[in-house]
């Protein structure tokens, strides 16, 4: 079932009328028309299943859908903050997908000392674009929100103490931790560095904030690499606990 971007939908609604550009989405690229099923994302936790019902072909601008059933989804667990040192532009929108598809809650720019990227405003309006792109591939109900770029300093002083760094491995690295670092409020929060990794005292300062280095295989990842791999490591480790075994 093919699925659209709803911001009117409300869990009592009972119709709503598609946005501009998800009309001529449904009815000039997919060839949809009237009693075509579709699914409707309001961004914010509801979907429903939906008719489209009526349809002006003259101007494929006016899509209203007919609301079968609406339903609230619970938040995903754990709500995960993705720090992220931006890449370059032509791999951004692959790291904001995965992130999107694997169900990150808030994605947070962190201008990093080695970072290649500060993006602008409008920078961040074009990943509101991927954001709604890869929801509706995925059906995942609930957008992550995308934060204004900050600084690495003001980053970890508004980040809680509990959640993962991206880390190159080395020789030494012990086996990874058994237990997902979660707060109370089932949150946790997971770094990825630049290209060139964090600077030392960007790494120092996130170890002593009491974050857990986290590596994936042998090598060293590049950015749109790392936050899927590392964001499923994280989501595995949470819906399927693992135990030190008893001596």
């Amino acid at each position: 079932m093919h699925a659209f971007y709803s911001p009117q939908l409300t869990i009592s609604c009972q119709e709503v009328q598609l946005p501009a550009s998800e009309s001529r989405h449904a009815l000039q690229v997919l060839r949809l028309g009237a009693g075509d099923h579709i699914l409707l994302l309001n961004g914010h936790g509801i979907h429903a299943e939906a008719v489209l019902d009526v349809v002006d072909n003259r101007r494929h601008s006016t899509t209203t859908c007919r609301i079968l059933q609406a339903v609230a989804a619970p938040k995903p667990q754990p709500h995960i903050t993705l720090f992220i040192a931006p890449p370059k532009s032509k791999n951004i929108d692959a790291v904001i997908r995965t992130a999107t598809e694997l169900g990150a809650a808030t994605i947070v720019p962190v201008l990093c000392r080695f970072g290649v990227a500060k993006p602008d405003l409008d920078t961040i309006a074009n990943w509101t674009k991927t954001v709604i792109a890869a929801a509706k591939q995925s059906h995942n109900p609930w957008f992550p929100e995308i934060k204004a770029p900050v600084t690495f300093a003001d980053a970890l002083k508004d980040a809680g103490a509990h959640g993962f760094f991206g880390a190159v491995p080395k020789p030494t690295d012990a086996d990874s931790p058994a237990a997902l670092p979660v707060d109370d409020q089932q949150q946790t929060s997971l770094w990825i560095g630049p290209e060139g990794g964090f600077a030392p005292e960007e790494l120092s300062a996130l170890e002593a904030k009491g974050l857990q280095p986290l590596t994936v295989g042998q090598w060293i990842l590049r950015v749109e690499t790392a936050v899927p791999a590392l964001l499923a490591v994280v989501l595995d480790r949470c819906q399927h606990p693992r135990h030190e075994p008893a001596e």
